[in-house]
This record gives structure tokens, C-alpha cells and sequence, in this order.
């Protein structure tokens, strides 16, 4: 008897670790009660957190710059195309290779 309350009682408390995380406070509890409090553990710790997730959704998806997609040369469009490049790269969702290459591709354009 004694065990299954301590089984119950660490199922919540390892609930509260998924809390903040993407396999949520539900999903936790119902692995730990169900399995194991050590395995609700174990996928509470390896899910991955909403803050790493918010962080994920605010970095464009597909860097793509007009000059791939064919649009015309002007001179104002290469220019927001450096700027776009730069962001896309202190944002980290293009590497330096990839944000040296695009430089030089439009400033050859220019």
C-alpha cells in the first residue's frame, strides 16, 4: 500500500517537469502512473521545452532571397536583399558559408 502512494505521489511530481515542456502536465502524469515515474521522467526530460520551441517558430523557416526566385535587378531589391541575407544570418538560420556566398552573388548584381 505504502508503495503505491509514493508511486502516485512522484507521478505528480515528475507531472510537473512536462509541464513546461511539449509532452505537456497530461501526457507526463498518465506515462508516470501507467509505466513508471522514472520512464515519465525520462520522456518528460527528452521532450523538448516550449521556450526552445517559441524560440525555433521566430527564425524564418526557408531563407530564400528574391535573386534565387528569378525577380528583377534593381538597385533598392539587392540592397534589401544584403540586409535580408544579414538577418537571415545573425538569426542563425543561415551559416557564414551560406550568408558569404549570397553577399557575393549580390554584389555582383549590383
Amino acid at each position: 500500500m505504502g508503495i503505491f502512494i509514493l508511486w502516485i505521489i512522484f507521478s505528480f511530481i515528475i507531472a510537473f517537469i512536462g509541464n513546461d515542456r511539449k509532452i505537456g502536465y497530461g501526457r507526463t502524469l498518465i506515462l508516470s502512473l501507467l509505466l513508471s515515474p522514472i520512464i515519465g521522467a525520462l520522456f518528460a526530460i527528452a521532450s523538448q521545452r516550449n521556450s526552445e520551441i517559441k524560440a525555433k517558430q521566430k527564425i524564418p523557416e526557408t531563407p530564400i532571397l528574391h535573386w534565387e526566385k528569378g525577380y528583377k535587378n534593381d538597385e533598392s531589391s539587392i540592397d534589401e536583399e544584403l540586409k535580408t541575407n544579414e538577418r537571415l544570418f545573425e538569426y542563425g538560420a543561415i551559416t557564414e558559408y551560406e550568408y558569404q556566398t549570397n553577399k557575393q552573388r549580390l554584389e555582383k548584381l549590383e
